[in-house]
């Protein structure tokens, strides 16, 4: 019979292999509660760090800094005028309403800035043929009439 301080071994006599494998699970094993301590800090760090966080929000909110003069527009012509500075289009061209004779649909159309002056813009002559661009219209002002 073994004597008492002695382990049974489970499967068989020990062997470099088994006492191996038995050091190796020992050491993983070790590992894993490492990893755990430290999730368990981190988790707990995660805590204190969301809480001082919004403990500072909620001061951040009740003193709110006004904003800074001649930064942001605070009248609607302000806005319109920055908002038109932003976004500005060409200023040679622009369109023109005017009502479809076959439908009555009202439409727009790119305009001349030369509309009246003769012999300038294609939309004031009055003929068929396909015109070369003026360098007083814009390339769209030059499309071909189509055939009636």
């Amino acid at each position: 019979m073994k004597a008492s301080g002695e382990k049974k071994s489970r499967g068989g006599p020990p062997t470099p292999r088994r006492d191996q494998l038995v050091t190796e699970l020992a050491k993983a094993r070790l590992e894993l509660e490492q990893i755990e301590a430290q999730r368990t800090a981190a988790k707990a760090r995660i805590a204190v760090l969301s809480n001082e966080l919004a403990a500072l929000d909620a001061v951040s909110r009740a003193v709110a800094p006004e904003p800074l003069a001649g930064l942001a527009p605070r009248t609607p012509a302000d806005k319109v005028k920055l908002f038109r500075q932003l976004f500005r289009g060409r200023t040679d061209l622009y369109p023109t309403r005017f009502v479809s004779k076959k439908t009555g649909k009202p439409g727009y159309a790119p305009a001349c800035s030369n509309k009246f002056v003769p012999g300038v813009c294609a939309s004031s002559r009055r003929s068929n043929a396909v015109t070369a661009p003026s360098k007083h219209s814009s390339p769209s002002m030059t499309t071909p009439s189509l055939p009636t």
